[in-house]
C-alpha cells in the first residue's frame, strides 16, 4: 500500500531530527506547501527538507490528497511545527518502490511564516 510505505519513510525520517532532549534545539517557523506532478497535484507520499549547513537537522511531512502538506521537525522526543531557518533540499517519497525525487530548488526557511511550490515532472 502507497500509505504505508511512505509513512515507514516519515517515522524513519522524524527519528533522526534535529536533536537534544524536549524543549532543546534552536526554533522552528511554519513550513507549509503544494507539490505538483506533471502540473497537477501530487496525491500522498512525503515530503522531507535537509538543511544545508547541518544534514541532521531535518523537517518531514505528509503531502495530503490535494498535494499540499506541512511540515514538522523532531527534537528528540518532541513533535515541533515547522522547520528550524535556514537553506534546505527537499526529498519527496511517492511509495516505497519509487525512486525519491531530489528537486535541485534550494528552499529556504525564514523566521516567519513559509509557503513553498514544488514543481516536479
Amino acid at each position: 500500500m502507497r500509505v504505508a510505505g511512505a509513512w515507514a519513510v516519515v517515522a524513519a525520517l522524524a527519528a533522526v531530527g534535529c536533536g537534544g532532549g524536549t524543549g532543546a534545539g534552536p526554533p522552528t517557523y511554519p513550513v507549509s506547501g503544494e507539490v505538483f506532478r506533471g502540473g497537477k497535484p501530487a496525491a500522498g507520499g512525503t515530503v522531507q527538507f535537509v538543511h544545508q549547513t547541518e544534514p541532521d537537522v531535518r523537517a518531514v511531512g505528509e503531502i495530503g490528497p490535494d498535494g499540499k502538506f506541512s511540515l514538522f521537525t523532531m527534537a528528540g522526543a518532541e513533535k515541533r511545527t515547522g522547520a528550524v531557518a535556514g537553506e534546505y533540499k527537499a526529498v519527496l517519497v511517492f511509495t516505497a518502490n519509487d525512486p525519491p525525487f531530489h528537486p535541485k530548488t534550494v528552499f529556504r526557511v525564514e523566521p516567519r511564516e513559509n509557503a513553498f511550490k514544488i514543481e516536479l515532472p
